[in-house]
């Protein structure tokens, strides 16, 4: 299965972290996983492909157009 993880950045909180295990344990099954967000800190532990995204101000109505 090929499995895209978006989040809007990869800095060094709990989601971010949760995608990384998420990310991790899905390519250890045998999936092929790709992360798709902003720069961070984290992003050096993403073991797959890395797709960086815009990191947009955390309003609601810029969501869709960061999309």
């Amino acid at each position: 299965m090929r499995i895209l993880h978006a989040i809007q950045e990869l800095g060094t909180g709990g989601a971010e972290r949760v995608v990384v295990a998420l990310a991790r344990g899905a390519q250890a099954a045998g999936h092929e996983v790709a992360v798709a967000s902003a720069q961070g800190g984290l992003v050096a532990q993403v073991d797959g492909p890395h797709y960086p995204l815009p990191l947009v101000e955390r309003r609601l109505s810029r969501l869709p157009g960061a999309i």
